[in-house]
């Protein structure tokens, strides 16, 4: 989870920035006339017996040194920041041509000399005073950030959910491009507050990853409990508990925080088992049809042979009505008591028969009605 801390932009560092001459502290001492050459010195001028000047070579030397300095002042500056690096190099060479040019007159040469000198000076200064507002602005930065890193170092085992570990390491990673810059900003530390906030980043972020990679193994831990449980039920278990047993999983399996092996494995796990507990729920299903099938081929059979015996047992009802009503009258008219008693012996084994038969009518006829309830 970690990188190296990208480098500075070595043109942006004021650090790195390269000295006209050995004295880094003072520009304008480093292009003091005691630097120049003895043949070129006033003393030497006053002393020597000089050749005759070529006026319109020094006016051309002159020329070139003072377009060297304008060149200094108005370039290496980019979006309004001035470049130190490249000022510094092309600053030696523009002391150098003090040097080379000649002829030279010492009242001119001076002359520039002190312009160059003080625009040296001017952005050794500038460059001092941009160094200390670096510092500060680098040291607050540096308290903002390490504060940040506490905080997530102290809330890290607090977490235990996907979603809380990716908004800790959206936050680490925020942070790092804070202190260590990126293509498109670079960074505003200095290289001793970023080395220090790269230390205390990488110990909050091998805390976090640490506490991470316990509550993957113990999340991964469950899903293969979880797989077996299902893998069996699919199996041999009630293949609709197992399709329900994984419909309750999709919850946690979205949540829990699992490295992507671990994540695929677990799903393409139980997508098996749903697959296998849905090929036996369709067995089922074409099992069942088929019973049905021939059930309502043998019950619609049945069905026509009970509503005939149901119309025939209506007609022999009636046919016992009939005989009842004749018993009857001929139990009124007997002429002995004796014949009369013979009737109502015959009437009675009439009547409950009669019972009988609606007792058998009311079973037929309820069961016909079960049936074709079944049917439709």
């Amino acid at each position: 989870m970690t990188d190296e801390i990208q480098n500075e932009n070595p043109e942006e560092t004021p650090d790195e920035t390269p000295e006209v001459t050995p004295e880094p502290e003072n520009a304008a001492e480093s292009f003091s006339t005691d630097a120049l050459e003895p043949s070129d010195s006033p003393e030497a001028d006053a002393h020597a017996t000089a050749p005759q000047i070529d006026h319109e070579r020094a006016a051309e030397n002159l020329a070139q040194i003072a377009a060297a300095i304008k060149a200094l002042d108005t370039g290496h500056t980019k979006d309004g920041v001035r470049h130190y690096k490249e000022f510094f190099e092309h600053a030696k060479e523009v002391g150098n041509l003090f040097k080379t040019l000649k002829p030279l007159p010492h009242e001119e040469r001076e002359k520039l000399w002190q312009d160059f000198s003080a625009l040296c000076d001017d952005a050794r200064a500038q460059q001092n005073l941009e160094r200390e507002e670096q510092k500060l602005v680098s040291l607050e930065l540096r308290g903002k950030l390490e504060a940040k890193l506490i905080e997530l170092q102290q809330t890290g085992p607090n977490a235990k959910f996907a979603d809380d570990f990716n908004a800790i390491a959206n936050q680490m990673k925020i942070i790092r491009e804070e202190f260590s810059g990126t293509k498109e900003k670079q960074s505003p530390l200095i290289p001793k507050d970023r080395e220090a906030l790269w230390k205390l980043w990488k110990t909050a972020d091998d805390a976090i990853w640490s506490h991470r990679k316990a509550v993957r193994e113990e999340n991964y831990a469950t899903g293969k409990a979880h797989m077996i449980e299902c893998a069996e039920l699919a199996t041999n278990g009630d293949p609709f508990d197992c399709h329900k047993k994984i419909k309750d999983l999709r919850p946690w399996q979205r949540s829990a925080e699992l490295a992507r092996e671990q994540r695929d494995e677990i799903r393409k796990s139980l997508d098996l088992s749903w697959e296998a507990a849905a090929a036996r729920i369709e067995a089922g299903r074409s099992e069942r049809k088929k019973q049905y099938e021939q059930w309502t081929e043998r019950t619609t059979g049945l069905l026509d042979e009970w509503e005939d015996k149901l119309t025939k047992m209506r007609d022999f009802r009636t046919k016992l009505e009939e005989q009842i009503a004749r018993l009857n009258d001929m139990e009124t008219n007997a002429r002995t008591d004796e014949f009369a008693d013979q009737v109502a012996g015959w009437r009675k084994e009439k009547e409950d028969k009669l019972a009988d038969v609606d007792r058998n009518l009311v079973a037929l006829a309820d069961k016909i009605d079960s049936v074709k309830k079944r049917l439709k």
